[in-house]
């Protein structure tokens, strides 16, 4: 049975065969190169790997003298209701519900649809817009809304 991408990422954290700890090469063998490299902060530690809405946060680990280059430490899939969802074609081939401009109600649906429990953990308002963020099932990703609209679904 084929699950819907963004939905799995949400119930395991794997986003279309990507998951944390991930080297740069593997990566590339799903996405191919990523459109935009950005250091952080000009930290050599952290790079931003950009694919359009999917944004990976790349870490060198100092720490393991194992394994060389960067590993995939964060997957985040953000949403703007001023420009279209573009996700890469290997992520978009496995959506099946319609994922422009989500609202946190619909994607809380989909998901219960699916039986991923999901926890509202905080809740807020700060210069007059509803913060909301949200955690699923054990806490394979967070979820991100401003004001009923999703902004974010990350690892």
């Amino acid at each position: 049975m084929h699950v819907d991408a963004l939905v799995e990422f949400c119930r395991t954290g794997e986003l279309s065969g990507l998951r944390l700890g991930m080297t740069v090469p593997e990566v590339e063998s799903i996405l191919g190169p990523p459109k935009d490299t950005r250091w952080m902060h000009g930290d050599e530690e952290y790079q931003q790997y950009r694919y359009g809405s999917l944004t990976l946060w790349m870490f060198h680990d100092n720490v393991d003298r194992y394994v060389e280059g960067h590993l995939l430490a964060n997957i985040i899939v953000r949403f703007s209701e001023y420009r279209p969802l573009n996700l890469p074609e290997t992520i978009v081939q496995h959506l099946d519900h319609s994922w422009e401009n989500p609202t946190i109600e619909d994607t809380l649906s989909a998901l219960a649809d699916a039986g991923i429990r999901v926890t509202l953990e905080r809740e807020y308002i700060h210069h007059d817009r509803l913060h909301q963020s949200f955690r699923t099932g054990n806490n394979s990703a967070s979820i991100v809304a401003f004001d009923g609209k999703v902004d974010v679904i990350e690892k």
